[in-house]
């Protein structure tokens, strides 16, 4: 997973391990569809750069076939929009979106170098972790032990 962050995604990410922190996804999707409108894929490991890559998706991924190339980046990485999106924003074939959608955004998007669209309803937050609070918790109880009587 981590072999496929961009150089900074990976300096992000160790900053982040090292200060007890995490990446977590805030908010709600605002149902404008412009996530659909304009995205960008990965085969697993990387951004999709070229047609070939793309066609080895959809055979692996048939539901994919769904997206169609609009254009490229400034970086090089393909841009897709989906074919099944409504002008209301809507998704016209719901029950049967592949699992990039069901899961959008996810964490590696933002260790990726990818963005989420502009006014989106989604934000990434960096969050101390659980196990970073639960052992600062654990710590200040044995610090500061509570003296209860029971009788």
């Amino acid at each position: 997973m981590i072999s496929r962050y961009t150089f900074l995604g990976l300096f992000k990410w160790l900053w982040l391990k090292i200060r007890g922190h995490r990446i977590v996804v805030c908010g709600n999707c605002k149902i404008c569809g412009l996530c659909c409108r304009d995205l960008n894929l990965t085969n697993g490991d990387h951004w999709i750069r070229s047609k070939d890559e793309f066609k080895l998706l959809v055979e692996k991924k048939p539901e994919y076939s769904r997206f169609i190339h609009t254009g490229y980046t400034p970086g090089g990485i393909m841009v897709f929009s989906c074919e099944c999106i409504g002008s209301d924003g809507l998704c016209g074939d719901y029950e049967n979106r592949p699992d990039f959608c069901r899961t959008y955004p996810e964490t590696d998007l933002y260790f990726m170098g990818g963005e989420l669209p502009d006014h989106c309803g989604f934000s990434f937050k960096v969050m101390p972790s659980f196990d970073r609070i639960l052992e600062r918790e654990s710590n200040r109880s044995a610090n500061n032990p509570r003296n209860i009587d029971i009788e």
